[in-house]
């Protein structure tokens, strides 16, 4: 066992103990303030993320109704053309017999 050098009496011992109080005191507050700007941080980042996920999501709906309509539309002038397309073969027919008609 080492030898210290120094006295012990209730002066010493109640201004240590003074020192340790404040010094936890300090601490404490320290702590709390920290865990507040970290519940603070945490709060903000998850209204954040919230935030980016509703704006993601509106942006792709928007874009899927996009596309949807692209394809109706695109639908509706694939009809047109093959109506059309069927409206010529038909008169291609009836003009390719005419002539053979006439012929014969």
């Amino acid at each position: 066992m080492r030898y210290v050098n120094s006295i012990t009496n209730t002066e010493t011992y109640h201004k240590y103990s003074q020192n340790l109080i404040v010094r936890s005191q300090v601490e404490r507050e320290s702590s709390e303030k920290l865990r507040s700007d970290i519940d603070c941080f945490l709060r903000t980042s998850a209204k954040e993320m919230w935030n980016r996920f509703n704006q993601v999501n509106t942006a792709v709906l928007a874009r899927i109704q996009e596309v949807t309509n692209a394809r109706n539309r695109l639908q509706i002038q694939l009809e047109k053309v093959c109506v059309e397309i069927r409206r010529l073969a038909s008169c291609v027919v009836v003009l390719g017999e005419s002539p053979c008609r006439r012929g014969c």
